[in-house]
């Protein structure tokens, strides 16, 4: 470095007396075999040096049903937004202006899910609430994943509403219905169902974590399992949302036990390395495949015998020169501790 930042490059022909100096470090050349250049090193400010980012959008009545926020159409309130980045999971619920926010950190992967509302028991008998946006990718998931790098407002989500007409048949509402958690009454008692006892109402959900070590997003005999990841799991059922956090043992394996009929989303909490013994190095996922949207997860709804989710990984470090090198066994899996929980500024 130096205070103005300028320098200088030489560009020098090979020619019959261009030689290295007997020191190593030095060319012997002609002048008539040389060009120079200055230039000037200019280091832009910074743009994303915050520890944090905004994850913000807007919740708007989509009464065209085109998936777009246009002009004239109306904010929903008290809609709630799930947001998972990093070690962050937070619920956020609407405003008046159809407007959430939540700080997440910078560099974290994110996904951002709405919970479909309900109409409640102000809605009319058989009306219901339907997404129309973000649009359905090819697996179904209407959301938005990605990595957190600086502020992101434009995550918008819309919403139509339906209400039987006399015949029974759903008719768009031009105006938005009732907003709750809460499910409204059924217009008839629902009938009792029939016992039955051998019929399952779980099922168990399993997968496998791998070294991908050929990188091809295949569990290939010979590669190892990795212990010690989370996997994260957002299941959603007629009683509401929940987020569960499985850890894979030492064979790589992880399951949960769900109802049949729930929605879910599998996805996994990408670890760090071992900042200690393994400097600069870093995990890299690599199965599944990214859908259209990017999301590398899955996302369905729970049958009797469920599918296995498996999850593959590969990590890297540094050379010498701080280049990545793939490794060919494993790195540590580590998480950050959780954060200290901020005291209140009245006490």
């Amino acid at each position: 470095p130096n205070s103005g930042s300028a320098y200088k490059v030489w560009l020098i022909r090979q020619a019959a007396d261009t030689t290295i100096a007997a020191d190593g470090l030095h060319i012997n050349f002609s002048n008539s075999n040389a060009k120079t250049d200055n230039f000037k090193v200019v280091v832009p400010p910074c743009s994303n040096c915050n520890p944090t980012s905004l994850l913000a959008g807007k919740k708007f009545y989509d009464a065209n049903a085109n998936g777009l926020f246009d002009d004239g159409e109306v904010p929903v309130e008290g809609v709630q937004i799930l947001i998972l980045a990093g070690p962050t999971t937070t619920i956020v619920t609407t405003n008046e202006s159809g407007n959430w926010s939540t700080n997440v950190p910078t560099g974290a992967e994110y996904l951002v899910i709405e919970f479909l509302p309900f109409t409640g028991p102000d809605g009319q008998p058989g009306s219901y609430w339907q997404q129309t946006s973000p649009v359905a990718d090819a697996n179904g998931f209407q959301g938005y994943v990605g990595t957190v790098n600086g502020d992101q407002t434009n995550l918008n989500f819309g919403n139509i509403c339906f209400n039987p007409d006399a015949e029974g048949n759903p008719v768009a509402s031009a105006s938005p219905c009732p907003v709750s958690d809460l499910p409204p009454p059924e217009p008839t008692p629902t009938p009792t169902p029939t016992p039955c006892p051998d019929c399952p109402t779980t099922a168990v959900m399993t997968g496998k974590k791998f070294y991908d070590a050929n990188r091809n997003a295949l569990f290939d005999v010979g590669e190892v399992p990795v212990g010690g990841v989370q996997i994260v799991v957002v299941v959603t059922t007629g009683e509401g949302t929940t987020v569960s956090f499985v850890t894979t043992d030492g064979s790589g394996n992880w399951n949960l036990i769900l109802p049949i009929g729930a929605q879910y989303i599998i996805s996994e909490y990408l670890p760090d390395t071992d900042p200690e013994t393994e400097p600069g190095g870093y995990w890299e996922q690599t199965a599944p495949l990214p859908n259209d949207e990017g999301f590398r997860g899955y996302s369905g709804t729970v049958g009797a015998t469920p599918p296995t989710f498996n999850f593959g990984n590969i990590c890297f470090h540094r050379d010498s020169e701080g280049n990545p090198i793939a490794s060919s066994t494993p790195c540590a899996a580590r998480y950050p501790p959780p954060q200290p929980t901020p005291t209140p500024d009245n006490q």
